[in-house]
């Protein structure tokens, strides 16, 4: 899972779901935030961090299976500032695409 399960977020707020979608470095909701791990021999590797305890970091690549490191594996360890949700994703539809997608994710919301 690269991204949060929306099944709970108030799906009728358009304004903040619009933001998100337009901006999706204005928020990136904690535990999302990905990571750029240059390891000891050289690997790099971005993911989010699954867990980080004692001497060990577990991180989830964005295409890939878990990898677990020792923290004296690890080189370089930087916080993206950047969400690996693209900009630009309303850029291809028309402005009935918009419409109805919006529409879509706003079904049954207030339910």
């Amino acid at each position: 899972t690269i991204g949060p399960d929306l099944t709970g977020y108030d799906r009728r707020n358009v304004d903040d779901m619009l933001t998100n979608i337009v901006d999706p470095n204005a928020y990136i909701r904690e535990g999302y935030v990905a990571y750029h791990i240059i390891t000891t021999d050289k690997r790099n590797l971005l993911g989010t961090l699954k867990s980080r305890s004692g001497s060990t970091i577990t991180l989830q690549p964005l295409n890939g299976d878990v990898v677990v490191l020792d923290a004296d594996q690890v080189s370089k360890m930087e916080e993206q500032k950047t969400s690996v949700m693209p900009e630009g994703l309303l850029n291809s539809l028309s402005s009935q695409e918009i419409r109805d997608m919006i529409s879509y994710l706003t079904k049954d919301a207030g339910k």
